[in-house]
């Protein structure tokens, strides 16, 4: 049975508080792992030894209910104070209506260590109410009296209603097929009901065939049923979020939500189901207010970019602290370092599936944040896998299969068009015509061309597979999962796979003492293909698609591949060569696992212990072969091995105290000490210079050009004391306050402790007479916080003065290694303080059905950790020092609306937040900050961090149109040449001298910073058929679309954009957007305006349509469940961004140098096909 919270609200049903819902994991790699553990068993062994190992997990000596004993006392109080203290000092919770029970009743109890058997009976026997305990609940109902005549308030059997001449009879289940004891059955429009048994079962008799039956239960959405002569039903009822009181999972514990002091989004697993992705965190998208997430690469297994409520640094990072299971993982790259140009480092992340998470809570504010200390400032992203819960063992199995495409290609000139440009530009140079019919064909004869793009995009397919077992008896619950996921990408040779492994455990070990385990263990293996570059030494197949000559074809008729040296000295090697003969793969293998004993010392207080360790193992294995080809960089092979181990262990030691005092008072608290050590160990071998290609990376010594080896070391640690408490007064008025302090090594002497705390108070307006009186909310509470988080995420050894080798100078003709000091130290380095406030809105409409959360924050942080510029006397140029503040303010909204419409259910949820960024100090001396941004051939814009202004905005000319004449540049305060001349870009003079490709002639041309963020989800259901579409979007943000700049100009080179063809200037007034083919002193360098785009879009995320099976009327008894469903994601895009797709960002990890679109792996179309099956 399932359990469900604690919903003490007027003339509702009332249930207790929840426990972890059963969720629904799918997998497939069980067999993988036991033939890997039982390699020499055959077949019907290794499924023995399977069935055993499950069936242990059932058997059990002991229960709770026969084991807990409880001592009361109390004299003359209201039965719903027995409940609440009953609740207080141990796992049980009541299940009942508040119509049919009358919590009133007083009652005297003296008890001392007696079972709960013994404690109900006193209670209720000689009395009209039944009780019976299933696992942890205690479950509450009427006993029917047939002597009695129906009331409005309560369901009783049928009564004098004529001739009974149709009779029904079913099961209640919810949509994991467990049953609902307690459901009503009501004969539409008559007083005529029933109440499903403890096993969901029900019989009723109807006037006819042809009547309607409405099923209900707390929690749930009403069904209406028209029978329609059927005898035997099998009624599902989905959750109704609205009915719920939820409980929301923060730090070092759990809160009812309407106790809940800051500010927290929860989101379900089954939500992030429908939204399939790498990561969890990009399922995440848009389904929070105030978290901005958008991906850095659209690669299989690419990482993301995400922000809570702003970027809070510059130099340190700004995301989130991920806690997982209770266990805070270091989400820093463990990608290997590799030789040559190569792929983007894979997510941490991905090494999570999405499928295992039950719920996600993102903390955003600093009374819920606080309680992390330290590591607190860019937010906490709380992530609770699934787990086993009492009943027979359910297994679940979940299959679906994707093809997806490219969403959009670039529109580039073909063969003619470009050809054409080619032989203009040598007409403007005073050179002889490049295809003129004797050396290279007339543009006319060349036609089409090679559409490079399709030949490196393809239709790629993704296979998911998720296993489940779960289940467990009253003392017991396990669950034991595997998934595996093999992932194409829609660029040739570009592939990612996901095989893991779960297993968790909750076991009472007697009356007081519990233990629980959680091991998941991961292996990823990254085959990518390089992306993210612009040319020159950054060839890659997507940016070389784009601009090698489309004149050329992929191979000659012996199957060589051709390279772009065409023309004039541009090399660019072949893109489907790139793809296909170059090697990188990584090889990740994670083991995430930690383990708990709780004792409860007496009733209301306990102790935990946690344990637990984050091993990851990563080899990445790279080969560039003698057969490339890349201007400025000619090789003859280069072969790279590297490796990066990371050792997270952890323990913690909690108390925790939950005691209810009378009927006026609840305090929840909980103390804790907690150590976290961080060991990273790496080491790098290359070797270039091959002769021969047969080995790759697995033969490093014949390599002729050994490079020197690297290794390397670093060792962190965090010792922690934590406390927070929450006060509940009367049920309305509710204060918190938490504390902790945090002890790192990376902090200088005397400044490695910090203390951070908060405060935080809540009004439940609900409960006052002036409020209910009014008869508008269903809920409403007003809520305010205040505190101070830290951000530690700094190299581990900044404070400190550091050597390092030398760069082996040659010395009487012999390089000679060394130890060079590189850094001063700094004593007194010590955290990024960030000082937060926030309130909220709470409200409810309409019984639950509307609700709306409002919220507004402030948040201010300073000692900015920034590399300033010291005097070159010491002997360095720069020192880590704690100077800057940088503010973010914003409002986020959340809306929900439920409602039942017949057969015909709609939820939807929206949330849109608002951020604004501003730097407000700097160091002294210092008025900006100016970061480089593009690689390769694009290399040449820049960002800007200025005083008073959002960090990241674009720094660079302002673009006036073309040159038009001599007279015109002259006129400008211009002397004719170099950029300034006819038929080039014409760039606006800031300080009146003319204008210079220098700092006086920049200024802001964009800004990557939204205006807001939003997201917006409706799911129908009717029947057996559910629809869900999730919308999300970005407004008022602009991206620097750095491949406009290699892209414009230079035909002569590579291919140009189709806008670079069509709109070229070709004499006075014919153009004003795009130059003439013409040489020049590298002008097509000048970032400016031009290359800045509005970056807003809406986005049909995902399109989710699903069909439950009716398993009974197909004969279907050995199934629990049956669904099918079909999806599409990202399947409409409406933007205005010219670029492959406008969520993209090349620099995930910078603070100051974001929304940059620079040659990224484009997002693909995707059409999805699965089932899910429960037995």
């Amino acid at each position: 049975m399932r359990p469900f919270p604690d919903l003490r609200t007027n003339n509702q049903t009332t249930f207790s508080k929840s426990f972890n819902q059963t969720k629904i994991m799918k997998n497939k790699f069980m067999g993988v792992m036991l033939y890997r553990l039982f390699p020499k068993l055959d077949l019907k062994m290794k499924l023995t030894t399977f069935l055993l190992i499950v069936s242990l997990f059932e058997i059990q000596a002991n229960t709770y209910a026969q084991g807990t004993k409880l001592t009361l006392e109390f004299d003359n109080v209201p039965v719903e104070q027995v409940f609440s203290e009953i609740e207080a000092i141990s796992e049980f919770r009541f299940l009942y209506e508040s119509a049919q029970i009358d919590l009133d009743r007083r009652v005297t109890l003296h008890l001392k260590k007696r079972k709960i058997s013994e404690v109900l009976a006193l209670l209720f026997d000689n009395t009209n109410i039944g009780y019976k305990t299933v696992d942890r609940q205690v479950i509450l109902t009427k006993k029917i009296d047939t002597s009695l005549s129906p009331k409005n308030d309560t369901v009783h059997p049928r009564k004098e209603l004529g001739p009974v001449q149709f009779q029904v009879s079913g099961v209640i289940t919810d949509a994991d097929g467990v049953p609902l004891p307690g459901a009503n059955i009501v004969e539409k429009g008559t007083s005529n009901g029933v109440t499903a048994d403890f096993d969901g079962n029900f019989t009723i008799e109807v006037a006819n065939e042809n009547a309607t039956l409405v099923v209900s239960y707390i929690g749930y959405a009403t069904k209406e049923i028209a029978l329609n002569g059927q005898a035997n039903l099998s009624v599902t009822l989905e959750e109704d979020a609205a009915g719920l009181d939820e409980v929301v999972v923060v730090g070092y514990g759990t809160v009812r939500k309407k106790d809940l002091t800051g500010s927290v989004s929860s989101v379900k697993g089954v939500d992030l189901e429908k939204t399939p992705s790498n990561t969890f965190v990009q399922a995440l998208q848009g389904k929070a207010s105030g978290v901005d997430i958008r991906a850095a690469s659209n690669a299989p297994g690419g990482g993301i970019r995400i922000r809570v409520r702003g970027t809070n640094s510059i130099n340190a990072s700004s995301q989130p602290l991920y806690v997982v299971d209770g266990f805070p993982i270091d989400n820093e790259n463990t990608t290997p370092e590799a030789g040559g140009n190569r792929a983007s480092a894979s997510d941490p992340l991905t090494s999570i599936s999405p499928g295992e998470i039950a719920s996600i809570e993102v903390l955003k504010d600093a009374s819920a944040t606080a309680i992390y200390g330290a590591r607190g400032a860019n937010g906490v992203v709380i992530v609770t896998t699934k787990r086993g819960s009492v009943g027979k063992a359910k297994i679940d199995f979940e299959y679906s299969s994707g093809i997806s495409t490219v969403r959009k290609k670039l529109d580039l000139a073909n063969a003619e068009e470009l050809a054409i440009l080619t032989n203009e530009w040598a007409i403007n140079n005073n050179q002889p015509l490049i295809y003129d019919g004797i050396n290279k064909p007339l543009p006319e004869e060349l036609g089409e061309g090679t559409d490079w793009q399709d030949q490196i995009f393809r239709t790629a397919i993704t296979n998911n597979y998720n296993l489940t077992v779960s289940g467990g008896r009253e003392g017991t619950r396990y669950l034991v999962s595997g998934n595996y996921m093999d992932q194409d990408g829609i660029i040739i040779e570009s592939n990612f796979k996901r095989a893991g492994l779960k297993f968790n455990l909750d076991q009472d070990l007697g009356e007081r003492l519990k233990f629980g385990i959680n091991t998941n263990i991961t292996r990823t293996i990254n085959d990518a293909v390089d992306s993210d570059g612009g040319g020159y030494q950054n060839d890659t197949p997507l940016w070389n698609a784009l601009a090698t000559t489309p004149v050329i074809p992929v191979t000659d008729s012996e199957g060589n591949y051709i390279h772009n040296h065409d023309e004039t000295v541009k090399v660019l090697e072949n893109p489907v060569s790139i793809a296909k003969t170059r090697t990188d793969i990584t090889y990740n293998t994670r083991i995430l696992s930690n383990a708990f004993l709780q004792y409860e010392l007496f009733n209301g207080f306990s102790f935990k212990a946690n344990f637990g360790a984050d091993l990851i193992n990563s080899k990445r294995n790279a080969y560039t072969p003698t057969t490339a080809e890349t201007q400025a960089l000619p090789n003859n092979g280069i072969a790279s091995i590297g490796n990066v181990q990371r050792t997270n262990l952890l323990a913690e030691y909690t108390f925790n105290y939950n005691k209810s005092f009378g009927d006026m008072h609840r305090l929840d608290a909980v103390v804790g000490y907690t150590f976290q050590s961080n060991k990273l160990e790496s080491v790098f071998s290359r070797t270039d210079d091959f002769f021969t290609d047969l080995v790759e990376f697995n033969n490093l010594e014949l390599g002729s050009d050994p490079r020197p080896s690297k290794s390397g070391a670093t060792e962190t640690a965090l010792l922690s004391y934590l406390g927070r408490v929450n006060y509940v007064f009367n049920n309305k008025y509710i204060a918190t306050a938490s504390i902790r302090r945090d002890g790192s090594s990376k902090f200088g002497n005397g400044r490695k402790w910090g203390v951070f705390p908060s405060g935080a108070l809540a009004w439940r307006l609900i409960e006052e007479d002036f409020v209910k009186d009014l008869n508008v909310f269903s809920k409403l509470k007003l809520r305010g916080s205040y505190g101070l988080t830290g951000n530690e995420s700094i190299g581990a050894y900044n404070s400190l003065a550091l050597y390092a080798a030398t760069a082996q100078p040659i010395i009487g003709g012999v390089p000679v290694v060394g130890l060079a000091p590189n850094r001063i130290n700094n004593p007194d380095l010590k955290w990024e303080r960030t000082k937060q406030t926030d309130l909220g809105l709470e409200m409810g409409f309409l019984d639950g059905s509307l609700n709306l959360e409002a919220g507004y924050y402030v948040k201010t942080t300073e000692d900015l950790l920034l590399s300033v510029a010291i005097p070159t006397q010491s002997g360095y140029s720069t020192s880590v020092q704690n100077i800057g503040k940088v503010e973010n303010k914003g409002f986020e909204f959340d809306l929900g609306y439920n409602h039942n419409f017949g057969k015909l259910s709609w939820s939807s949820n929206f949330n849109i937040s608002f951020n604004r960024n501003k730097l407000l100090e700097l160091p002294e001396g210092t008025e900006e900050l100016i970061n480089g941004i593009g690689r390769g051939e694009t290399a040449y814009g820049y960002s800007i961090a200025r005083e008073g202004e959002p960090l990241g905005q674009f720094f660079g000319y302002r673009f006036l149109g073309i040159w038009e004449s001599e007279e015109e540049i002259i006129s400008a305060g211009n002397t004719v040449g170099g950029v300034n001349r006819v038929g080039l870009p014409k760039y606006k003079d800031l300080n009146g001298d003319g204008f210079k490709t220098n700092l006086d002639d920049r200024e802001v041309v964009g800004d990557p910073n939204p205006d807001f963020i939003y997201g917006f989800t409706n799911t129908f259901s009717y029947k057996n058929i559910n629809l869900s579409i999730f919308i999300n979007g970005s407004q008022g943000n602009d991206l620097a679309n750095m491949n406009t700049i290699g892209l414009y100009a230079q035909p002569q080179k590579h291919n140009v954009l189709q806008k670079a063809f069509d709109e070229r200037w070709t004499g006075p007034g014919t153009s004003t957007t795009i130059e003439a083919p013409l040489t020049n002193a590298g002008e097509w360098k000048n970032f400016s305006d031009r290359n800045v785009e509005d970056g807003s879009y809406l986005r049909f995320k995902t399109i989710n349509l699903s069909y439950d099976l009716p398993i009974d009327e197909l004969g279907l008894d050995w199934c629990r469940s049956a669904q099918l469903f079909v999806a599409a994601d990202n399947l409409i895009t409406i933007t205005n961004y010219s670029g492959f797709d406008p969520e993209v960002d090349l620099y995930a990890t910078n603070n100051v140098s974001f929304g940059v679109d620079n040659g990224a792996y484009p997002s693909s179309r995707t059409f999805r096909l699965g089932v899910k099956l429960g037995f």
